[in-house]
């Protein structure tokens, strides 16, 4: 079967063949599970939003980014084929475009949904892609059927002592002072399938990669390295933080390899190539983009992500680590089919969140793998230890509701604290009000394409989701300059300017409508009445818009 319809023959012979349908039903049950508590809190705060209101799909993990993510949905769903910084006044180039979010708003156009509902099915249909990459390659890496189900429950499942130590590690002003596991999706792959879909996508993508690259060391086949070179390239065009993780780890396996066969692998350092080939595409776009667009270029630069301390890491992945140990204590890591993989990417992950990368904490995706692989090992090792033991059934139940108890625990908590704000908030940012609807849809029916709205940046965190108007402040890394447009904007709203101050500061950076909503009305405001240079343009009960005049 020639070409790649044989390509995908043989990985079915090589892949799916090892795998009982026992155990695809299994992965068919914990699929079902995992969409169901995934989607819970989300159609809790759907059914159960208030007359008169709406669910904004946010939650607690990152809940600045998900308005930034409908954006681009409602961006490409409105027939946009350019993407811009909508939080940001600057002007921009238009040659941004994230592929990713671009195909889920062709999604939510095709099948008319809202962004809201795209970003969630596309997610949700994630999931299974997911599973089934996980365990083809965890097939792969172990013939054992137990330590395969028990590594993908670890994987999808366990968290770490976050929900125990949280309250006191906490400090408000200082949230990389958390444990991981309470607050960062790259790092627990539950939260990352709880999360937004780019990263489970993406995660998702990095394994494919991996599994590729070994079928293609395995085979000797060139097709299998040229499909992880376009699973690499894709997930660089969309998420291009993982691309270091991506080649640095098959590197370092290849020269690992090759010392230890004392051989030089002249195939595999072909397929090497052919990968870092075909992803350098995606690279250099990107790498061309922040060259010619001063925007992305400080975008780029002031999304700094530092990694907590290794303190907070030790907490969300304790588990995996103790009984990943005891697998490499117990010289049980030697029963994997690739043990060198496995120890590399935890390796090269662990040294690339404290690269000097600005984007460190983004550096951990996927290290929950490898951790849980080896966790899974030295697990089922203890189990058959304790079933030889003096009391087996006191010893594995107790060892058995230890790990049903506590390793999900922080992830349960997570989940149950989304469910209590959704109760107990029924205001911004969980829910969004039909006049401030009313009024983001006034806004994107009634401005031009240009236009600049300025507000505080908690109501400019909204305003592009829904009226894809950009705004002068409206997000963290987005948002250039945000530290000064903050206290500018704090001055204007606080009357704080005079009235010529307030006129030139709106001409000096393009404001052409200023949004007065609930949050806005908290501040000591101006009389906006009775500037000369804004015209009242657009009220209801919640929100006022304000028209700055032309010259």
């Amino acid at each position: 079967m020639p070409g790649y319809a044989g390509a995908i023959y043989t990985m079915k012979r090589l892949l799916f063949e090892r795998i009982t349908v026992r155990e695809w039903r299994f992965v068919a049950v914990v699929c079902a599970v995992l969409v169901a508590v995934t989607l819970i809190p989300h159609l809790y705060g759907v059914f159960s939003s208030p007359s008169g209101m709406h669910y904004s799909g946010i939650h607690h993990l990152t809940p600045g980014d998900t308005n930034v993510y409908l954006s681009m949905i409602s961006t490409a769903k409105e027939g946009e084929n350019q993407f811009i910084d909508l939080y940001t006044s600057e002007k921009q180039s238009g040659l941004y475009v994230n592929p990713f979010w671009y195909a889920i708003g062709i999604g939510a156009r095709l099948f008319d949904l809202s962004p809201l509902t795209a970003l969630q099915a596309s997610r949700v249909a994630l999931i299974p892609a997911f599973l089934l990459v996980m365990y083809l390659f965890l097939s792969w890496m172990s013939s054992s059927q137990t330590v395969r189900r028990v590594a993908l429950l670890l994987i999808v499942f366990s968290s770490g002592l976050g929900v125990f130590l949280n309250p006191i590690l906490f400090l408000r002003d200082n949230p990389v002072r958390l444990p991981v596991d309470t607050w960062v999706p790259e790092a627990i792959p539950f939260l990352t399938l709880y999360h937004n879909p780019h990263l489970l996508a993406s995660l998702t993508l990095i394994i494919f990669t991996f599994l590729c690259m070994l079928l293609a060391f395995h085979t000797h086949k060139i097709r299998y390295s040229v499909i992880a070179g376009l699973s690499g390239m894709a997930v660089t065009s969309f998420h291009p933080f993982n691309a270091p993780t991506i080649v640095v780890v098959i590197l370092i396996y290849l020269v690992v390899t090759m010392v230890r066969t004392r051989r030089v692998q002249w195939e595999w350092i072909m397929h090497v190539g052919l990968l870092g080939t075909l992803m350098l595409p995606a690279a250099a776009y990107l790498l061309t983009l922040q060259a010619v667009d001063p925007v992305v270029a400080e975008w780029n630069a002031q999304n700094i992500l530092p990694s907590p301390s290794p303190l907070m890491y030790l907490i969300g992945f304790i588990f995996m680590i103790v009984f990943g140990a005891y697998a490499v204590v117990k010289k049980q890591g030697r029963t994997l089919s690739h043990p060198t993989l496995v120890y590399v990417w935890i390796i090269v992950s662990v040294l690339l969140i404290y690269s000097p990368l600005h984007f460190q904490r983004r550096m951990v995706e996927g290290l929950f793998i490898p951790l849980a692989i080896l966790a899974a090992i030295g697990m089922v090792h203890l189990w058959e230890r304790l079933r030889v033991s003096r009391r087996p059934f006191i010893y594995q139940t107790t060892v058995l509701m230890f790990l049903v108890v506590f390793l999900p625990l922080t992830n349960v908590q997570i989940v149950l604290q989304d469910i209590q704000h959704y109760s107990a908030t029924k205001s911004l940012p969980y829910y969004i009000t039909d006049q401030e609807v009313e009024s983001l849809s006034w806004l994107q029916s009634h401005t031009v394409r240009d236009a600049v709205i300025l507000s505080t940046a908690y109501s400019g965190n909204f305003i592009p989701a829904y009226s894809l108007r950009r705004v002068y402040i409206g997000h963290g890394p987005q948002t250039l300059f945000l530290t000064d447009k903050k206290i500018l904007v704090d001055k204007f709203f606080s009357s704080e300017m005079s009235s010529a101050e307030e006129e030139s500061f709106l001409r000096e950076f393009g404001i052409t409508h200023i949004f007065i909503g609930q949050v806005e009305q908290e501040h000591s405001l101006p009389d906006f009445s009775s500037r000369n240079f804004l015209e009242l343009v657009f009220s209801n009960t919640d929100v006022s818009i304000y028209r700055v005049i032309s010259h």
